[in-house]
């Protein structure tokens, strides 16, 4: 969960200046798809 915590200062800056949960969270597993898989198992 932490390697996916750490991309948030990558993805923050890319997406719209309004965006729901959902799309920040889809945003960072379509980026990061191996640390956000951990972070569902863990």
């Amino acid at each position: 969960m932490q390697d996916l915590l750490q991309t948030l200062s990558h993805t923050l800056p890319a997406m719209d200046e309004k965006f729901t949960t959902h799309e920040l969270i889809l945003k960072m597993a379509q980026e990061n798809q191996r640390a956000y898989i951990e972070a569902l198992y863990a």
